[in-house]
């Protein structure tokens, strides 16, 4: 029954999608993995309701726990040209935990990529609540902050990337 209720994950009456949405917590994770996959590359994905689809099961802790979600994202992230849904897509990677991080630094490279700028450090920051809720933050802080350091280093002095990489800094070591 569950299933059934997943599949109106599409659904353009936000009852019928809320319902699915938390159907995908008891799901098995290669379910979840079609189900939410999918609107990442609907055709539609970057119309408004989409990107809201998107989001609502971004911000729900849907489960994301097949190892294919870290090729999968990043291979979208590599094609995907429209800003506000490469800023969705840096969010997924929120979940993954460490070996997401170079993904999440990487995702933005110039000031036109504004919304990904600005999801970078709340990608980091959420990323830091993950880890800390499975108690994996102490042992993953050096790295992560270190790669974030780094990147920070490696950026154009006083750019767009550079303040949304010390940004994250700031967040991740308060």
């Amino acid at each position: 029954a569950l299933e059934v209720v997943a599949e109106h994950l599409l659904s353009k009456d936000m009852r019928w999608r809320i319902a699915a949405v938390r159907s995908l917590r008891f799901v098995s994770a290669e379910e979840v993995f079609a189900r939410v996959s999918a609107l990442f590359t609907a055709p539609d994905r970057t119309s408004p309701v989409a990107r809201d689809r998107l989001s609502t099961v971004l911000w729900s802790a849907t489960p994301m726990e097949s190892p294919r979600w870290l090729d999968f994202l990043t291979g979208r992230l590599a094609v995907e040209a429209h800003p506000k849904v490469r800023a969705l897509l840096v969010s997924a990677l929120s979940p993954l935990g460490s070996p997401a991080v170079e993904a999440i630094i990487a995702a933005a490279t110039d000031a036109a990529d504004a919304a990904v700028l600005k999801e970078v450090p709340n990608a980091l920051e959420r990323l830091r609540g993950y880890l800390a809720q499975k108690r994996q933050w102490e042992g993953a802080s050096a790295g992560v902050i270190a790669a974030v350091r780094a990147a920070a280093a490696a950026a154009t002095p006083k750019g767009p990337r550079q303040k949304a990489l010390k940004r994250a800094l700031l967040l991740l070591q308060r």
